[in-house]
C-alpha cells in the first residue's frame, strides 16, 4: 500500500530528473533485450514476418520495455518523493477525457482513410478475418499505449514541467518521443514529423489536467485503429493480419508508405487541425475557470 511522501525530491531539478530517468529507463532495457533475445530467439520488438508471430512480438515488447514503466515507479517513489498514481492515473472526473481521447484516435485515423480512399491512395482488398491475430495486436496496442504513456507523458512530461514554461516541456518530450522513432522502419521526414506533432497531441491534455487517461485511450486508439481495423503499419511495424487489408499507391507523401499512415501529409493535417482545436478547447475553459474563481473571491 503506498503511503503519504512529504518530503522534497531527492533531486531539485525536474530536468534533471526527466534525463536521468531516460537514461537508467533504456539502460535496463537495454540489458534486458541483451539477456532475453538470445533465449527468445527474438533481437528486440520488431514487425510480424515469417519467422516471428504477433505473440512473439506482443511478448518481446512487453519482456523489454516494461523496464520503463518499473524505472517511473521506482524514480516517482525515490527520486521524486511522489506517490505512483501522481503520474496521472486518478480515474474520477477524467473518464469523459479517456473516451474523448479514444474518439479522437479513431476520428483522424478514420477521416484520413476515408480522403486516402476517395483521393485513390490506398485500396481496400479484403475485409473480414477470423485470424487470432487481431486480438494480439490488439493487446499489444494496450501494452504500447500503456508503457509509452506512462514514461514519456507521466514521468518525462510531467518533470519539464516542473523546471520550466509547459510549451517548452512539451515540446522537448514530444522531441524524444519522435527520436525514440527514428530506428524504425521506412521512417522519413514527413514520418518523424508526424511522430513528432503526436507527441504534441498526446501530451496537450497533460499539460492542462496531469492525466494520462486521454492520452492513454488516444494512444490506444491511434495504434489499434491504424494496425488491427484498417491495415496499415504502425509506425513502419506490420502488426500481422487486420481486420481491412489494404494497399497503398500514389505518392507515399500522401498514402504514407510502407510506413503507415504516420508517413502522410494527411496525418499532418489531421493531426494540427486537433491540436488547434484542443489548445482553444483548453484555453477556453480555463479562463471560464479563472473567471468564476475571481467573481468567487470578490
Amino acid at each position: 500500500m503506498e503511503t503519504p511522501l512529504s518530503n522534497q525530491p531527492t533531486i531539485e531539478s525536474g530536468t534533471l530528473r526527466a534525463v536521468l530517468y531516460l537514461i537508467t529507463g533504456f539502460a535496463l532495457c537495454g540489458m534486458v533485450q541483451f539477456m532475453y533475445a538470445p533465449s527468445a530467439d527474438v533481437a528486440t520488438y520488431n514487425e510480424v514476418n515469417n519467422s516471428q508471430t504477433i505473440v512473439a512480438v506482443l511478448k518481446s515488447y512487453f519482456v523489454i520495455y516494461i523496464g520503463l514503466v518499473l524505472v517511473a515507479f521506482v524514480f516517482m517513489v525515490l527520486v521524486n518523493r511522489e506517490l505512483i498514481r501522481h503520474l496521472g492515473f486518478k480515474w474520477a472526473g477524467h473518464s469523459s477525457s479517456a473516451f474523448a481521447g479514444f474518439l479522437v484516435g479513431f476520428f483522424i485515423i478514420s477521416i484520413g482513410t476515408v480522403v486516402l480512399l476517395f483521393t485513390k491512395n490506398i485500396y481496400f482488398i479484403d475485409i473480414g478475418t477470423e485470424d487470432s491475430d487481431i486480438f494480439y495486436a490488439t493487446l499489444l496496442c494496450v501494452v504500447i499505449a500503456f508503457i509509452e504513456e506512462i514514461s514519456m507523458r507521466g514521468y518525462v512530461l510531467k518533470n519539464l514541467m516542473q523546471s520550466m514554461n509547459k510549451w517548452v516541456a512539451l515540446t522537448l518530450s514530444s522531441l524524444v518521443f519522435a527520436l525514440l522513432h527514428l530506428g524504425n522502419a521506412d521512417i522519413t521526414i514527413i514520418a518523424f514529423v508526424n511522430i513528432f506533432i503526436a507527441g504534441i497531441l498526446l501530451g496537450i491534455n497533460y499539460v492542462y489536467t496531469k492525466n494520462l487517461w486521454f492520452s492513454i485511450l488516444l494512444h490506444f486508439s491511434w495504434n489499434f485503429f491504424q494496425g488491427p481495423i484498417f491495415g496499415y503499419r504502425v509506425s513502419g511495424m506490420f502488426m500481422g493480419k487486420s481486420f481491412i487489408k489494404q494497399i497503398a499507391q500514389g505518392y507515399n507523401m500522401v498514402s504514407g508508405g510502407n510506413f503507415g499512415f504516420e508517413g502522410s501529409i494527411i496525418c499532418t493535417i489531421l493531426q494540427v487541425m486537433v491540436i488547434v482545436g484542443l489548445i482553444w478547447y483548453y484555453q477556453k475553459k480555463y479562463r471560464r475557470k479563472k473567471k468564476v474563481v475571481a467573481h468567487e473571491t470578490n
